[in-house]
Order: structure tokens, then sequence, then C-alpha cells
């Protein structure tokens, strides 16, 4: 802890240094007089309402209201008062007093009254500028077409389904325009903005797939869905071109991965040999168009040939393990990021390379391992031209835990257990001409 005092106490002296000043100079010379100055043009803007409505504020503040007419007036002071009340305002004011003596509870005073009208205008903006309605879902569907600027999100109510549109980001000035329409019957699961154009896919909780197409006011819904659409969809991408599209569906017993090259036209089910679980999103290797991943109820899950007709899926955990996955995202950079349920968010990037198996494979690298993340049990992975090797897992201090003697020419592929605690751990393997290489490994 000494050491750590040592560190810590330059960086908060100096901080303290740069920023005393500063708090000292806003508080003395810019606070006190901008919240005066608000106060007098609120006052003249309004007539003086403090002096003017005083009587009939304390007329509605101890008037009851009816039932159903909303809370009383009373209720809605004493919240203002809870929201607005504090320590500060008890504190403070011996303070003042202590320092400033009996003088500085007039100007409390003034700031008071000037303030009442400062108040007064943001209670009055707050009711002018609220939507009250129960429009929208709690973990609502939005989409950001950061093309033109524009923000897409959920609006459905009961059986009225709609999207509304929010145009003017992020400068402003901001407005909005519902969208509907009579193909549109069912609320929004899943919305994806072309970054080519201004179209805007929607999917939808009974399993279409609409295309809004056109530009405000004069939008085009056209529904591009297919007979084996079934349950609700979860995610929609485009891929190399708007005439690729990447649907997906969360359910059981049906085909949950869905492709067109065509703009919708026709349809192609891919999910291949994948097992029959739940899937939550979809995204295109924009560097090797044929790597598709996909998150599921088990984690993420890859095809290194989404171009032939059945597709064959692998788990891909990159230290997930098997979590549920509720979105992957790409960045610029062709970092990709899956949210999981209850473990956060993991990342890793695209490249334009293959597989490690296959670079193994092709002789790239000696050998490979998987999962990294696991129990302790892993499959180990080479040509058979490595032959006799020796195995050894050493500690992140560099201490050796497990050795073992494996022939890959007998199996290319060799199951290992290990009986180690929890924590990171190197695999070095040296075959028979000396030649070593080595991987990271997770014990859970």
């Amino acid at each position: 802890m000494e050491t750590l005092e040592l560190i810590i106490a330059p960086l908060r002296d100096g901080l303290y240094t740069i920023m005393m000043p500063v708090s000292n100079f806003i508080w003395s010379y810019i606070l006190v007089y901008l919240l005066l100055g608000a106060g007098l043009l609120f006052t003249i803007m309004t007539k003086g309402m403090q002096f003017r409505l005083f009587r009939h504020m304390a007329h509605v503040t101890f008037t009851a209201r009816g039932a159903g007419d909303g809370i009383s007036g009373f209720q809605a002071f004493a919240t203002s008062m809870a929201a607005r009340v504090g320590t500060g305002n008890l504190a403070g004011v011996a303070l003042a007093l202590w320092i400033g003596g009996p003088g500085a509870i007039f100007w409390m005073w003034v700031i008071a009254i000037l303030g009442m009208a400062t108040g007064f205008a943001e209670s009055i903006l707050g009711q002018i500028y609220k939507i009250r309605d129960s429009n929208g879902d709690f973990i609502n569907v939005e989409e950001l077409d950061s093309q033109l600027n524009v923000l897409y999100s959920n609006y459905s109510s009961g059986e009225n389904s709609i999207i509304r549109r929010y145009a003017g980001l992020p400068d402003g000035p901001i407005t909005f325009t519902d969208m509907t329409d009579d193909l549109f019957d069912a609320s929004p699961t899943a919305m994806k903005a072309s970054p080519r154009t201004s179209e805007l896919l929607v999917g939808t909780e009974n399993g279409k797939v609409l295309k809004v197409s056109g530009t405000m006011p004069f939008l085009v819904w056209s529904d591009i869905s297919n007979a084996g659409f079934l349950g609700s969809v979860s995610d929609i991408e485009f891929g190399e071109t708007d005439n690729d599209i990447f649907v997906t569906f969360h359910n059981y017993g049906v085909q949950n991965v869905w492709y067109s090259n065509d703009g919708g036209t026709s349809w192609l089910a891919k999910e291949g040999d994948f097992p029959d679980i739940p899937v939550k999103a979809i995204l295109q290797n924009p560097l090797n168009s044929k790597e598709v991943i996909i998150g599921t109820d088990l984690g993420v899950w890859k095809t290194k040939d989404f171009s032939v007709d059945s597709p064959e899926w692998t788990q891909s955990y990159n230290g997930m393990n098997s979590v549920k996955v509720t979105d992957l995202d790409l960045r610029d950079d062709n970092m990709v990021f899956a949210a999981t349920y209850g473990r956060g968010v993991f990342s890793g990037q695209f490249t334009g390379a293959t597989a490690s198996v296959e670079d193994v494979l092709s002789g790239n690298n000696a050998f490979t391992m998987y999962p990294t993340v696991s129990k302790g049990d892993f499959t180990l992975q080479a040509k058979s031209s490595l032959g006799l090797t020796k195995m050894s897992v050493f500690s992140i201090s560099g201490k050796q835990v497990y050795t073992k003697e494996i022939d890959f020419t007998l199996n290319g592929k060799q199951q290992v257990s290990l009986n180690l605690n929890t924590g990171l751990y190197i695999v070095n393997v040296i075959d028979e001409n000396n030649k070593k290489s080595s991987l990271k490994i997770v014990i859970e």
C-alpha cells in the first residue's frame, strides 16, 4: 500500500494543483453570475411569475384532486422538493453564515427568488417536450443509418406496428416521422440500414422480412419473405452488396439461417449441419466472403465456406465457451464484438486468413489446439510428419506442470486431459528435429 501511495500521491497532487484554480474560477466568476442572469432573464420573460402567481401556487398545492387526475399538487411539490433539497442545502447554509456573516442570508434569498423563475421555466419546458406513451419495448429495436444520419426506432403500440424515423442527427434540428404500411403487420424484431443506399430491411416477430426503399415521404414497402421463414426474425445483415442479404431466426425445429444473393427475390437455407439451436446474429467476413459467423445460444459458430449448398459449421470459442451470444457487431477496422448474456462483450478480428486448423494442414503452423478455454480437456492437432513429439505445459510463472510424449504419426488428433488449477498456461511442443512451437491455453 505504501508503494501504491507513493505512485498515486504525485498524480493526485498534480491534478489538485490544476483543477482547484479552474474550479475556483468557475464557481467565483462564472456560475454565480450565470445563475443570477438566467433567473433575472426568466423573471422578466415570465413577468415576475414568482410574485404574480404566488397565491395561485399556494392554492393548487393544497387543493386535492379527484381520483384519476394524476398526482395532487402537494405530491408534485413534495417530489420536486425531494429532488432539489439535499445535504448541500443544509450544510451550505451554515457554511455561508460562518464565512459571509448574516449578509449571506440576504443573497441566498435573492438567488432563491430568481431561481424560482428558472425552476418554473425548467418544469414548463419539460412538460411541453415530454412524450408520454407506451410505444416501443423496454429493450427496444433500433437501427442507426450513419450514412444519412437517421435513427430508426420501434414505436409500435398494441396492434399498431410503427417505426419512428428520427432525422437531423447529430447537430439538429431533429425531426421525426412515423413509418407504417399495410404489409407491416407485426412489431419489428430486427432492422438493418444499407451502408450504400437509403434502403432499410425490417424483420418482424411474425417472420416477415420487408424492404423499405425510396426517400421520405415517398417510401415503397415490399415483402421479400420466403415461405420457409418461421418464427421471429433475430437478425438481418447486408453482405458485399445490397443484393446479398443474411437473415436469422431464433427458433427450434426450423431453418434458422437464410441467404439471398438477389435482393430477396429468392432464398437459400444455409443451416447445413448446424444443430437445432436458435440463432441470434450473423456476420460475413468482409475480407473473406466465404467465411460467416453466427451468434447462438451456444456461443459463436463459423463456417469456412458459406457458398456451398450445405455449409459445415464449427464452434469458434475464442475464450467465450458456450455462452449465449445476443448480438454481433462489426467495426470499421474489421473488429468483431460479441455481446453475451451474462459474460460481457468479447472481441476478435476478421482477417483474410483461413482457420488455424487449415494453417496446420498447409504447413504454416506446427500445431494447433482447441478449445483454448476449457476445464482441462482439449484436442492437439498436427500433421503426421511432426512425428514423435514432447509436449510440455508450463504455468505463467515458468514452472513445468505437465509433460507427455505424443506420436502424431499414429493420429493427427490427440486428446489431452489436464488436471490443473484455474489459470493461463503455455503449451510447448518439441518435434524430433528439436523444433519448438508454443500456444496459450486457459483452464477454467
